[in-house]
């Protein structure tokens, strides 16, 4: 997590150029984070489920964090309790809520249920464990005392932006293998496609993790709070489109697979029809063909009894000559 407080010693050594730069940040930072929000509720049939809901909070938080991260910098707000309060409570939902968007599309990907369950508990662990301490830290401003908890706040600070960054790129690192050990079955051009997004997707994810880090333990803190959310803003517009589209394929393949199974089952249906069938032709014709033996028999048996009165009648008439 990007430390909070910022001096006003060092907006005035920088000069004019950083306030415009925060506020440029700033700016895109409610571009992105607006346009996303449309794209959300003009794409989603359903507003329910832990995708939406993720990314409404995680996109909300961002604006809260920008907007927390500008008043402080720039002096805007009279009451400094306003700006500190907008950036804790954007980051401690902002952090988690990235990792939950990664984490709520990642069993279309992976087979591996107990992989996918545990990176949710390290989700919740991490973010009880990292958030909370970090924000009772941050109430020093609260104190008459503030200074006490300065070193121990910013080292906090920067072990929850290691951490989070590790879970981001763990959760990375289990896309790209996924998504590496799926595209060995046979897929079509489209899909391989979109597979190849996604795996530039989290390179993408892996290098603003990296940026972030640097600039926490470079102690940038003046322009790392905004771009922070600026990157947020981008990485949340990315994840967006190509675990959009990965539902797409999925539900692709899905429909594919049942219309390939109603297909086999009415193949089945056909031949099990066919079979009865043949087998009623087949009974047919035995019944026929016992029915013309029983004719036969018949008619042999009509043919002998003539023979025999015929013999009858002509032994009768050569008794009556004798």
């Amino acid at each position: 997590m990007a430390n909070i407080t910022s001096a006003s010693s060092d907006l005035e050594a920088v000069g004019g150029g950083l306030p415009r730069a925060t506020a440029a940040f700033t700016a895109m930072t409610w571009y992105n984070s607006i346009e996303l929000l449309f794209l959300v509720f003009f794409t989603f049939k359903r507003y329910s489920g832990l995708y939406f809901w993720s990314l409404i909070v995680d996109v909300l938080s961002t604006v809260t964090y920008a907007t927390g991260a500008y008043m402080k910098q720039n002096n805007v707000a009279h009451d400094t309790h306003v700006d500190n309060i907008l950036m804790t409570v954007g980051l401690v939902l902002m952090v988690p809520g990235q990792s939950l968007v990664l984490y709520s599309r990642l069993h279309l990907i992976s087979s591996n249920r107990k992989l996918v369950r545990s990176i949710l508990w390290m989700i919740i662990v991490l973010a009880v464990v990292l958030c909370v301490p970090t924000s009772m830290l941050n109430l020093r401003e609260y104190t008459d005392q503030p200074g006490t908890y300065t070193r121990t706040y910013a080292a906090m600070a920067k072990t929850q932006m290691t951490l989070s960054s590790f879970e981001e790129v763990f959760i990375s690192c289990v896309y790209i293998w996924e998504t590496r050990n799926a595209m060995r079955v046979n897929f079509n051009a489209q899909d391989r496609k979109w597979m190849w997004q996604l795996i530039a997707m989290n390179i993408f994810l892996l290098v603003m993790d990296t940026a972030l880090l640097v600039m926490e333990f470079l102690e940038l803190y003046m322009i790392l709070n905004t771009f922070k959310s600026l990157v947020h803003s981008f990485k949340l517009k990315i994840e967006f489109a190509v675990l959009t589209q990965m539902v797409r394929v999925s539900q692709t393949r899905r429909q594919s697979g049942s219309s390939a199974t109603k297909a086999s089952e009415n193949l089945e249906s056909t031949s099990k029809w066919s079979n009865f069938m043949l087998e009623q032709v087949e009974d047919g014709e035995e019944e026929q063909e016992q029915g013309e033996e029983e004719e036969k028999e018949k008619d042999e048996g009509g043919d002998n009894k003539k023979k025999g009165k015929k013999e009858n009648k002509k032994q009768e008439e050569d008794d009556e000559g004798e």
